[in-house]
């Protein structure tokens, strides 16, 4: 007679989302688990599972032999059900999320709306033969920011931590 279980873990070590898919992937490869959520933002994974088939310190091994740490084992139940149908999926985060990004479009949004309605884009003087050398380095400090904001993101994004 099969007996299901749920658990949630605490995880320490995970940084990024593909932490997340490499867990979710590794508990799933296990028999008798049959439902793997884990969540990068809240460090868990919530996991239900065939006790006559797989014990917790099994569950708990593969995750720590991924180089992770669980950090703390309970039950479902002290786990918030967000969603109402007592899945315990994360949709706390996700409505954090949303929010977050329409948090960054209204500061966008301002921020294109400031500068269009007082100094404009077109601020950085033309270049010609009777400027300075003073004014072409602070023209040069100016049109750098692109480098910066641009080019630097592109790098970090492709950078391996």
């Amino acid at each position: 007679m099969s007996h299901y279980r749920r658990i949630i873990l605490d995880i320490e070590g995970m940084s990024c989302t593909g932490c997340e898919t490499r867990i979710g992937n590794a508990l799933m490869k296990i028999e008798g688990v049959t439902d793997v959520r884990v969540s990068y933002a809240a460090g868990t994974a919530g996991l239900a599972f065939d006790e006559s088939l797989v014990s917790p310190d099994r569950i708990i091994d593969t995750i720590e032999k991924l180089d992770y740490k669980v950090i703390n084992q309970r039950p479902d139940s002290e786990c918030p059900k967000e969603d109402g149908n007592g899945s315990g999926a994360g949709t706390v985060t996700d409505k954090t999320n949303i929010m977050q990004l329409i948090g960054i479009g209204v500061i966008l949004l301002s921020l294109y709306l400031i500068i269009n309605n007082t100094v404009g884009f077109n601020f950085i003087p033309e270049i010609d033969q009777s400027m300075g050398l003073g004014l072409l380095f602070m023209v040069g400090l100016m049109t750098s920011l692109h480098c910066v904001a641009m080019c630097g993101g592109i790098n970090l994004s492709v950078c391996p931590i």
